[in-house]
């Protein structure tokens, strides 16, 4: 599921969808979190993600995080913020 490629019509789905829902790769969601957070003159933004096992929304936390340039912390679930 993580490597699944989306269709045309899928992605479509997907782009249709209100902005409170951000779908795609971590690189993917990133830019759409900027474009958004540019778009609305946020500083700070919130993600949650949709994923039912544990592991899975730390893997996608990390993942986002990574996408940021931030490293989570040694638990391996918070993002760490930089100075």
């Amino acid at each position: 599921a993580l490597a699944y490629p989306f269709s045309d019509a899928e992605r479509a789905m997907v782009e249709a969808m209100p902005m409170r829902s951000l779908a795609g790769d971590a690189e993917e969601v990133r830019r759409q979190i900027d474009d958004l957070a540019d778009r609305a003159g946020a500083d700070e933004v919130m993600v949650t993600t949709f994923q039912p096992e544990p592991a899975e929304r730390r893997r996608a936390v990390a993942a986002l995080a990574h996408a940021f340039g931030l490293e989570p912390r040694a638990a391996g679930f918070t993002p760490a913020v930089p100075a």
